[in-house]
């Protein structure tokens, strides 16, 4: 295994919050949302 850098270490996709947030605003419309924990 090796040590990893700071690249290896942390990914970022773009717009990823705001999408993620967008389906579960459709789901809550839709009655299909459930339990949902969001972790920052």
């Amino acid at each position: 295994m090796s040590t990893g850098s700071a690249q290896d270490e942390s990914f970022r996709a773009a717009k990823h919050a705001e999408n993620s947030l967008k389906y579960m605003e459709d789901y809550l419309h839709k009655k299909l949302l459930t339990d949902v924990v969001l972790i920052a």
